[in-house]
């Protein structure tokens, strides 16, 4: 199976970026990888509210 790329529009149009092409996977991993950090320091937040409210 062939890995998936992201590459920069101007350079697909142009041609003329000398930006490399990334694999998906690892922007991809860390935009999830982020956004669960960022759930679940809301949700300890929270949490952390109503056991205080006790």
């Amino acid at each position: 199976m062939r890995a998936a790329f992201y590459k920069c529009a101007a350079a697909k149009q142009k041609k003329t970026r000398d930006k490399k092409s990334v694999r998906k996977q690892w922007p991809e991993d860390l935009a999830v990888s982020e956004t669960m950090k960022l759930v679940k320091d809301d949700a300890m937040e929270s949490i952390i509210a109503k056991v205080m409210e006790l």
